[in-house]
């Protein structure tokens, strides 16, 4: 049981890396965009008021809200991110000590914050994640594995006289 949720626990981490890095990178690019859409609304603003035009308090009010809910959406997002390039590292160890059955401690924290990170993940995103079942079932199997440890060994036999 170890060893299967050890192989599940480094597939589910690789997983996490590469969608660790997608969700900085598009949060990243989502907080830039929303900090340069501030910026180019007053660019626009000063540029149309050169022209005679004028922006509506209520529009230039929307595309404001609409901006820091961008920039916002994307902090979000790249915390989320890092998270989960954290979490690459916790589970690829919490799969080395399951191997060698040691630090259940160790191994059950991971196995709530794997189980955590891919909820969050399909709360953040409004969407389910199929692939997220796979690290759900490596957290859940790495929590079972970690509750065994010693359960199947045989009693040591007595020293000879």
């Amino acid at each position: 049981m170890r060893i299967a949720a050890g192989i599940v626990l480094i597939v589910a981490a690789l997983m996490n890396g590469c969608a660790g890095v997608g969700y900085a990178g598009i949060g990243a690019v989502a907080n830039v965009a929303g900090k340069a859409g501030t910026s180019l609304s007053q660019a626009t603003e000063a540029e149309m008021a050169k022209q005679g035009n004028t922006m509506s308090a209520k529009d230039k009010a929307e595309f404001e809200k609409g901006m820091g809910k961008l920039q916002a959406a994307g902090g979000g997002l790249m915390i989320l991110g890092i998270f989960l390039f954290v979490m690459l590292g916790l589970q690829i160890g919490a799969a080395v000590v399951l191997f060698m059955q040691k630090a259940k401690g160790f191994v059950l924290i991971v196995a709530a914050l794997g189980i955590v990170a891919e909820i969050v993940g399909m709360v953040l995103t409004t969407s389910f994640h199929p692939l997220g079942l796979i690290g759900i079932g490596g957290s859940v199997l790495a929590f079972i594995a970690a509750q065994g440890y010693g359960k199947g060994a045989p009693a040591a036999p007595p020293a000879a006289a």
